[in-house]
């Protein structure tokens, strides 16, 4: 619902150990970036208003894995 809190997660898919951060965006609207710990970034958001959006994770990269963005997760807030 419009107002509550989701938290996205991503995880990097490599056999090594990836360091850097992952943006997570709604369409063109960066939500925020969030610093790996392991293989896992997480941010949560409470600044979605209702409607549905398309929602992806870009990971920055680092000198031994590649950057890389997710395909999109579609998230539908409702009205309170």
């Amino acid at each position: 619902m419009a107002g509550q809190e989701v938290t996205f997660t991503a995880t990097v898919k490599t056999n090594g150990s990836p360091t850097g951060t992952v943006t997570f965006t709604a369409g063109d609207t960066i939500l925020g970036a969030a610093a790996l710990a392991g293989k896992t970034a997480s941010l949560s958001t409470s600044a979605l208003a209702a409607g549905t959006y398309q929602i992806k994770a870009a990971y920055s990269g680092d000198g031994a894995v590649k950057a890389s963005t997710s395909t999109a997760l579609t998230q539908v807030v409702n009205t309170p």
